[in-house]
């Protein structure tokens, strides 16, 4: 059968799900096409500072070339987060009026939301897909009725149909290796808007580009090795998927062997990759052991700069020194919030004296790693002032250099958070207020200014100045968010100036040199909406 696997996405062109997908229906013989639509909003803020996507739409351009690219399929498949729903509306309504294929709808806002999606689509698949979406291919092959297999949700006689999910993949191991192409894929490019082949250039191009040693840029390969995650962050979907699923074996991780098999024939097939990033939501769930065979493995066979996500309270001396062993050079954690109440509205009860701890280690090995990014989750409406203040306090007791990952809450549906907010009465109009709410920019307020302040290592003294509680309450007023809009935006390129200087006071002329060579290169636009750090 002929599949195509459409993502919608940002710039960062991962899109493990489709990935995922096609490997697995290649090896039931299907032909699949699979086709990633970056795309990054126009913006505007509204008149409390929050930025908001306008519209996540593409030109009747791309939508003409992906339906051509889709015209052979009998099955097409949508998968995406809930910020990306306006596109895969859009695709979707283009798609009935001109092909017969069915759709089937997947991803994280699928599973949490079927009924709504049921509107549009088909079909939607709940949870993993691989079996369900294989099961479907093979039953509309043979021109059988599909309406129970597991996981999907799906009308019939005008009723809603949603049947029971399927067991988890419990053996990652036995799934095939991700589908990178290049053949049959496409990808849109941003610069020219069109839909193109997914080759070298543009496996090359959509990579991150992060600086480490010598602020050389090196292009980063995303890799996942776990499904699940053991924690009940109420900001994260992860919990409804526990509930999902159940909590028993919900957490799944690929053998170190396996990962090493994929990652040098990634290396081996894409000799553009320079660093690796483990996007799992803490990799340092691992024991000791475990974290010492991964490293050994890594330092014969890959040999490549890596960074990683780490929970706080895993970031020990006995797991950090491995890594930097085998190659280490990055990593995020989350603070989030140390207020009292913030935490047990995150459900993340970790005490200041944990944070400063690891923070304490990172700092350690300075010399041996670039400076570690600390999320932090800003613009909480039920969190006072001076409740973030206390936040604000904590991470002038960071030893420095650091920097932030600054981002604003979203009550994304399926997430604890998100009852929080409907019992509040803060969601009047969800599509508006949550999915094209960004979140990886809060709010122009003078207080989430001081973080980007810290940011650039402003003097401490000067920071306990302007976080004075007579100043935030004169400059925190709504009259002045366009100023803070302006100053962020002044800080930010005064920030890339003041490094392109250094480099060049340095006489660091290779990493100059390449950082040149990336401009135009590399895609611009909002980062991807990766979830806060543990």
């Amino acid at each position: 059968m002929n599949i195509t696997l459409i993502t919608p996405s940002s710039p960062n062109i991962s899109a493990f799900g489709a990935r995922s997908l096609s490997s697995f229906l290649k090896t039931r013989g299907h032909t699949v096409c699979v086709i990633t639509l970056p795309i990054v909003p126009e913006t505007y803020r509204n008149e409390n500072g929050f930025l908001y996507a306008r519209s996540y739409e593409y030109s009747n351009r791309i939508v003409d070339q992906t339906i051509e690219a889709a015209s052979r399929s009998d099955l097409i498949g949508i998968s995406f987060m809930t910020q990306y729903f306006s596109a895969a509306v859009q695709l979707t309504r283009a798609i009935k009026q001109r092909l017969s294929a069915l759709v089937i709808w997947g991803g994280v806002h699928p599973t949490v939301r079927p009924e709504q999606c049921l509107e549009y689509t088909d079909v939607v698949c709940v949870g993993e897909g691989e079996e369900a979406l294989a099961e479907l291919a093979e039953r509309m092959e043979k021109g059988r009725d599909h309406s129970d297999i597991a996981n999907l949700c799906l009308l019939k006689d005008w009723k809603i149909i949603q049947n029971p999910v399927r067991p988890l993949l419990k053996d990652l191991d036995a799934l095939p290796w991700l589908d990178y192409g290049p053949d049959n894929h496409f990808v849109r490019d941003m610069q020219t808007d069109s839909l193109v082949p997914f080759d070298e250039e543009y496996f090359m191009r959509f990579m991150a580009t992060v600086p480490y040693y010598r602020n050389i840029p090196l292009k980063s390969f995303m890799y996942f090795t776990t499904r699940g995650c053991p924690y009940h962050c109420s900001y994260c979907v992860n919990d409804f998927y526990r509930k999902l699923y159940g909590a028993h074996g919900f957490v799944r991780r690929l053998s170190v062997e396996r990962m090493m098999a994929e990652l040098e024939n990634i290396i081996m097939n894409h000799p553009c990759v320079e660093e690796v990033e483990f996007c799992d939501d803490n990799f340092a769930l691992r024991s000791v052991t475990e974290i010492q065979n991964f490293a050994a493995l890594y330092k014969k066979k890959i040999g490549l700069p890596f960074q990683l996500l780490m929970s706080p309270q895993n970031i020990t001396e006995e797991k950090m020194m491995p890594l930097l062993d085998a190659g280490l050079v990055f990593v995020e954690t989350g603070i989030q919030s140390v207020a009292e109440k913030s935490k047990e509205l995150y459900q993340r009860l970790l005490e200041e004296e944990q944070l400063l701890c690891a923070a304490a280690i990172l700092n350690k090995y300075r010399n041996r790693m670039a400076p570690p990014c600390y999320h932090l989750i800003l613009d909480n409406p039920f969190e006072k002032i001076e409740d973030t203040l206390k936040t604000f306090d904590l991470t002038l007791k960071l030893p420095r250099p650091f920097w932030f990952k600054r981002s604003s809450l979203v009550a994304f549906p399926g997430t604890l958070i998100y009852q929080q907010y409907q019992d509040a009465g803060l969601i009047k109009d969800e599509r508006e207020e949550i999915y094209k709410k960004i979140l990886e920019m809060p709010s122009a307020t003078y207080v989430n200014f001081l973080f980007l302040l810290i940011n650039q290592n402003y003097p401490i003294g000067l920071l306990k100045l302007l976080s004075n509680p007579d100043i935030i309450h004169f400059l925190n007023r709504k009259g002045w968010i366009p100023v803070w809009v302006i100053a962020e935006n002044g800080i930010r390129i005064a920030s890339k100036i003041a490094k392109l200087l250094r480099i060049v006071i340095q006489g660091d002329w290779k990493a100059l040199q390449k950082r040149i060579l990336m401009i135009g290169k590399v895609s611009s636009g909002i980062p991807s909406s990766k979830p806060p750090a543990f």
